[in-house]
């Protein structure tokens, strides 16, 4: 049995998270399509309702919030270096564009911003839940994106190698934006034949994703916080190979691992 799986059973009873309502599981699927931002503020406030009374406050973000803070006490037992602080890792469901067509955890480095930080995440939207890690640019510190890439060049060839076996057991190397979301696509994705691909996409989209996504049969029960953690400890060497110098896998040693 491996470690993770041992705190697993260890918390299983002090876990709040009892699986998605079908309010949840099914509340992006009416997200406009057209890309027209006063649809999409129409859609929220249906969602959203007049003093907060609406699918997103009573069901989606407390559901949402049990299963990120559960998978977030279970890695901070192993790993004390992750931000526990909810506030900072859910994010909003609106930004500077307008409501989002979807949610987005993310488990990421104490006192260091998530949009900065390679994160695993768990995002739920119209296709499903996607979890795996991601890391992009961002105008927060464009400089960051630069380190995280020269790690992906510098790891090049163990990075393609590591992809290449998450490939066989079913994630994707995928970049996705707005309007995939909105389509309920997966995103663009490639499956790169050499390193030198793998390359090319992350430094023409400056980010990318490495996911796998859980259909929606499996999002109504707690086991679902089983599939989501071993996720995390299947991405975890892409994880370990993207960090910043100061990253030490001896005391941050994100999952332990009998393999």
């Amino acid at each position: 049995m491996k470690a993770i799986e041992i705190k697993i059973d260890e918390m299983w009873n002090n876990y709040n998270f009892s699986g998605f309502s079908i309010e949840s599981i099914q509340f992006f699927e009416d997200y406009p399509q057209t890309n027209n931002r006063d649809e999409e503020w129409d859609w929220w406030r249906s969602k959203s309702g007049t003093e907060k009374e609406g699918d997103y406050w009573t069901m989606l973000k407390p559901e949402f919030t049990d299963l990120l803070s559960d998978i977030a006490e279970t890695i901070h037992s192993v790993d004390s270096g992750i931000e526990m602080k909810i506030e900072e890792n859910l994010g909003e469901p609106i930004n500077r564009r307008g409501p989002l067509p979807h949610c987005w955890g993310a488990i990421h480095t104490k006192n260091r911003d998530k949009r900065i930080d390679v994160q695993f995440f768990i995002n739920l939207a119209g296709v499903g839940m996607r979890v795996g890690i991601f890391i992009g640019s961002h105008d927060k510190s464009p400089k960051s994106w630069n380190r995280y890439y020269t790690g992906l060049f510098e790891n090049k060839s163990l990075v393609f190698e590591e992809l290449k076996k998450l490939e066989n057991l079913g994630y994707k190397f995928i970049s996705t934006n707005h309007g995939h979301y909105i389509r309920k696509s997966e995103g663009q994705i490639i499956s790169p034949e050499s390193p030198d691909a793998m390359l090319d996409f992350a430094y023409s989209n400056q980010e990318f994703d490495v996911l796998k996504i859980i259909d929606n049969s499996k999002l109504n029960s707690k086991e679902l916080i089983k599939e989501v953690l071993m996720s995390f400890v299947q991405t975890r060497r892409i994880y370990e190979m993207l960090q910043l110098s100061n990253y030490s896998p001896k005391s941050r040693n994100l999952i332990f691992l009998d393999d």
